[in-house]
């Protein structure tokens, strides 16, 4: 969830970096960065409802994913794996 927020503000900041109206002097893109800056805060309730449909609709039910095999289980389940390996 926290990866899917991120990307959203990034994708936030951006817009708002893209939508600068630069200035005579501004050179180095200070306006540009100011305005990506200030396009976070109103982004946020947007892209934390999108992380949370990431959350909801990718996991499933799920609480973890292995980001090498792309598996999906739930913290307890390993728990669960070891106590049925010490059972005879």
């Amino acid at each position: 969830m926290g990866i899917a927020l991120l990307v959203g503000l990034a994708n936030g900041a951006l817009h708002g970096a893209q939508n600068a109206q630069p200035d005579g002097q501004d050179r180095l893109g200070y306006s540009a960065l100011l305005s990506g800056l200030a396009a976070i805060s109103p982004t946020y309730p947007t892209a934390l409802r999108a992380a949370e449909d990431v959350a909801k609709y990718h996991f499933a039910g799920f609480d973890c994913i292995c980001l090498r095999y792309g598996a999906l289980f739930n913290a307890d389940a390993e728990e669960a794996t070891e106590q049925a390996h010490r059972q005879p």
